[in-house]
């Protein structure tokens, strides 16, 4: 049995845990536990298995994409922009909106 974990590194919006887990095997079907961080910050966690290791990850990274496209922004400026909203303080933010509140006043 492997023990080994896998890292517990924050996840930036778009990144996924695929290619960091340690998929296991039990009975004949692996499985492998896995994250995404989607573009609003939020975390969901899956659960894929299949026939093999490769199959495995594959059906993984599709469903990844799937989930990201259904809820992500649809440009690549989007996506940066994101990035760097995630990566603000909560003062920051918060000052953000009010810009954007007056913005839009």
């Amino acid at each position: 049995m492997n023990t080994r974990r896998a890292t517990n590194a924050k996840l930036e919006p778009g990144e996924h845990t695929i290619d960091r887990g340690n998929p296991r095997e039990r009975n004949g079907t692996w499985r492998l536990d896995w994250s995404l961080r989607l573009y609003d910050g939020t975390v969901v966690r899956h659960t894929t298995t299949g026939a093999d290791v490769s199959v495995v990850r594959r059906r993984a990274r599709t469903k990844a994409e799937q989930l990201l496209a259904a809820s992500g922004p649809t440009s690549a400026r989007l996506h940066a922009l994101a990035a760097e909203v995630a990566a603000l303080s909560p003062q920051q933010r918060s000052e953000l909106e009010r810009l954007v509140g007056d913005l839009i006043s």
